[in-house]
């Protein structure tokens, strides 16, 4: 969390599970010290609709379909990074699913 805050110009929103590591003390402390540059959204146990997880595995399985098949491991490595990074960059498509799985959403951004 630390790293995202630094990095990242403008607000962080992550979206958050039921793992234990993401309810700890030093999580909360984590977010107490950066609470005006992460905004975290936590999930359900068993969420309704598709979380951010999978949405990013069907874009990267998507986009690696379309790829010819690689030959060695750094090649597929290389491939997988690409389409995250892709990803990563695509605002837009994130905003978008982002909005449509949390109607809490267009508030934090405002």
């Amino acid at each position: 969390m630390k790293k995202l805050a630094a990095r990242s110009s403008s607000k962080v929103f992550l979206a958050a599970d039921s793992l234990r590591a993401h309810h700890s003390e030093k999580a909360a402390a984590l977010l107490k010290n950066h609470h005006d540059r992460i905004v975290i959204f936590r999930l359900p146990p068993y969420p309704p609709e598709p979380d951010p997880d999978e949405h990013l595995k069907s874009i990267l399985k998507s986009a690696l379909r379309k790829l010819p098949r690689p030959h060695e491991q750094e090649e597929l490595n290389s491939n997988v990074r690409k389409t995250l990074k892709g990803a990563q960059n695509g605002t837009k498509k994130v905003k978008k699913h982002m909005i449509t799985a949390n109607p809490a959403v267009p508030k934090a951004l405002s």
